[in-house]
């Protein structure tokens, strides 16, 4: 599952660079920014969300049999997640940031940038865990995704402005 991840993030990540290419530094570069962060939220947070509620018989039967512990089992899943993390987030920025024309000099901002695609795919990918094994059925938790996801893209810009887009893209809009 974790390859088809990483080529449909590839794909997403290839389609936003190809939007912000040529695009000044302003606002709307900043909006597709955003957009990519929304992409990482929905693709890091949907597989989780859907496995979890599948694991918890099987986590609950091992527990309950006294195979290992639930803080074992936690442990051991947060560092997979954050491992994934790591590597989604070297992706964006070796991938994504140069060519999307991001500054790259000083170093400080392109390692800022890798920090904090870390910390909030962690993050992201936790909340995914939590409320996967808080819904009752796959389909439950990623109707639970779409409600956490709509306030937000609701309350921001997400799409550059169609002024702003090049007229290859244009049917992007």
């Amino acid at each position: 599952q974790a390859p088809l991840i990483f080529k449909m993030m590839f794909g997403a990540y290839t389609i936003l660079v190809f939007i912000l290419i040529g695009m000044p530094m302003n606002l709307s570069k900043a909006n597709a920014v955003f957009y990519l962060i929304v992409v990482q939220f929905t693709m890091s947070m949907t597989p989780l969300v859907i496995i979890m509620p599948e694991e918890r018989a099987i986590i609950l039967r091992e527990y309950r049999n006294g195979v290992f512990s639930a803080s074992a089992y936690w442990l051991a899943r947060f560092s997979l997640a954050i491992c994934h993390a790591a590597v989604n987030a070297l992706i964006t920025t070796f991938y994504f940031y140069p060519l999307a024309g991001l500054p790259t000099t000083p170093v400080s901002k392109f390692t800022r940038w890798y920090l904090m695609q870390l910390l909030y795919l962690s993050c992201v990918m936790m909340l995914g865990m939590t409320v996967g094994m808080l819904s009752p059925s796959a389909l439950a938790g990623i109707k639970l995704v779409v409600g956490i996801q709509i306030p937000w893209l609701v309350s921001a810009g997400v799409f550059p402005p169609f002024a702003h887009l090049r007229p290859a893209l244009i049917y992007f809009h």
